[in-house]
């Protein structure tokens, strides 16, 4: 999944925060906070990438199927986004950039969290299957028990994580791409690839930023401290020169043409050169740097292939 950029100070290392020290902020609305609980940012970006899988598909918008594949793909991600904090709720207070979410700063209980992602879940993978998206409704389902029971508890035990987590997050266009075609084919394996590739810079570029906050959670997100290149930058620069010619390939698939190539390849460039600084030097400006870059790629992937695509 796509993440939003993330913008508070570095701890110290070991330094945390407890939920007594949030929970005197003003209570929101209880809406309100099932809102921050779904993640609706995260969500609503998910529904961008998987309507525009839904488009290259041949999709037909302004119709009930797409408001179903909208809503199921919103409810399926806001589920992921609840039952990660609820799975979560420990290891988010112990760090700044996470403590004051509803359930580490108090103003949740985790009795209520559990069921709402469950209901959210059931709710958006009804909503695709209903309206005869099966196969999208079953990919957005595998997609939620990764992302919660494989991704979520891994980011404790390993590295590895952020590679198992880049499937989940890979799945949003594919799942659009199926609601339209019912089907898994070149095109789908090569959405999967331009999504699961961006994430590699983009979340070793988080990590980095965090390092002391995730470390002192108890949260493995690196695979190294080295201030130059090592298996972190090394894997930041190598996924970014992958995903050049794996969004090139797209190129002949869902009406994509020469005009994508040529947008998509220079973006492809951009993103790369921003890895190769980051890899280059380690630092808090290359880091940030890197992270904007990798959040301006994908809208403007998603821009340039449905308007490629339509005209």
């Amino acid at each position: 999944m796509s993440a939003p950029a993330v913008t508070d100070p570095p701890l110290t290392a070991g330094d945390s925060v407890a939920p007594d020290r949030v929970v005197a902020a003003d209570r929101p609305a209880a809406w309100k906070l099932y809102v921050a609980l779904a993640k609706p940012r995260i969500a609503t970006m998910t529904v961008v990438s998987a309507l525009a899988g839904y488009a290259l598909g041949g999709g037909v918008f302004l119709s009930t199927a797409t408001a179903a594949l909208a809503a199921g793909v919103w409810l399926v991600a806001a589920a992921c986004g609840a039952l990660n904090q609820w799975a979560e709720k420990d290891t988010d207070a112990r760090m700044k950039r996470t403590a004051t979410r509803p359930l580490p700063s108090g103003r949740l209980e985790p009795t209520f969290v559990f069921p709402f992602g469950l209901a959210a879940a059931v709710a958006g993978t009804a909503a695709m299957i209903g309206h005869g998206q099966l196969t999208a409704g079953v990919l957005s389902l595998a997609t939620l028990v990764l992302y919660v029971a494989a991704y979520t508890p891994l980011k404790r035990r390993s590295v590895w994580c952020t590679a198992v987590g880049a499937v989940p997050g890979a799945m949003p266009p594919v799942i659009g791409y199926a609601a339209a075609t019912g089907r898994l084919d070149a095109t789908a394996g090569w959405l999967f690839a331009v999504f699961f590739l961006w994430q590699f810079p983009h979340f070793l570029a988080i990590g980095s930023l965090y390092a002391r906050q995730y470390a002192g959670a108890g949260l493995k997100m690196l695979p190294d401290e080295a201030k130059r290149w090592g298996a972190t930058g090394t894997i930041a620069v190598a996924t970014a020169v992958l995903l050049i010619p794996s969004a090139a390939a797209l190129v002949g698939h869902g009406g994509l043409g020469w005009i994508y190539g040529v947008l998509v390849a220079a973006a492809g460039v951009w993103y790369l050169a921003a890895s190769v600084a980051f890899a280059a030097d380690r630092n808090e400006r290359s880091a940030r740097k890197l992270l904007r870059v990798s959040l301006l790629y994908l809208p403007l992937w998603v821009l340039v292939s449905v308007v490629d695509h339509a005209f």
